[in-house]
Parts: structure tokens; sequence; C-alpha cells
């Protein structure tokens, strides 16, 4: 017997403006670049962060105490970048003959 196919939940993303994504990826763009001259001057060792990346954190809403090494601003960074990503959202798709993947998943959760 074939193994039945799994279906999955499709899934749509969040809707934005034209300006609202060229918003998002400029401050991503800019959070990369940021994480680029950090992960340089973590890996030659350097202790303290330029004031400068500082501004340009606290301009994108992430705040990073001054006593922080290099290695602790990414990882800050890095936690902090998820708002400005797209969140995918779940679309509910009714099939016939089948249990919805909310039921299904409950049943396995539970199982």
């Amino acid at each position: 017997m074939a193994p039945r196919p799994r279906s999955l939940t499709p899934l749509t993303w969040e809707q934005e403006t034209r300006t609202q994504r060229a918003s998002r990826r400029d401050r991503l763009l800019l959070l990369d670049q940021v994480l680029t001259v950090l992960e340089e001057m973590n890996l030659r060792g350097e202790t303290e962060v330029p004031d400068t990346i500082h501004r340009v954190l606290q301009s994108c809403g992430i705040d990073c105490p001054p006593a922080d090494p290099p290695a602790a601003v990414i990882d800050r960074v890095l936690n902090e970048q998820g708002d400005y990503l797209l969140h995918p959202v779940a679309v509910r798709v009714k099939t016939r003959g089948h249990r919805s993947s909310s039921t299904a998943a409950r049943l396995v959760a539970t199982g």
C-alpha cells in the first residue's frame, strides 16, 4: 500500500504596501550591514562597539548596553531582527472527507 500523502496547511504572507515593504527591507539591509561589521569586530577580538553602531541600532529600536561586547550585540540584533521579517499566516482550507489540519494536530498532540 502506498503511503498516504500528507497535507500541509497552506500559508500566505502578511499584507503590506510598497512603502511598508521598502521600509522593512531597508531596515533589514541596514541590520545585515551592522551584523557584518560586528562579526568582523568579533573575529578580530575587539571588545568595544563604536557609538555609531549603537546609534544605528537605536534608530532600529534595538537598545544595547554600551558595555556589551560585539558577540552580545550580535545576539541581540539577531533576536530583534524578527520584528522586520514577514510572518506567515495559516489559511484554513476545507476539504471534503478529510479532517482539518487543526483537528489532526490535536489528535497527534493528545495521542
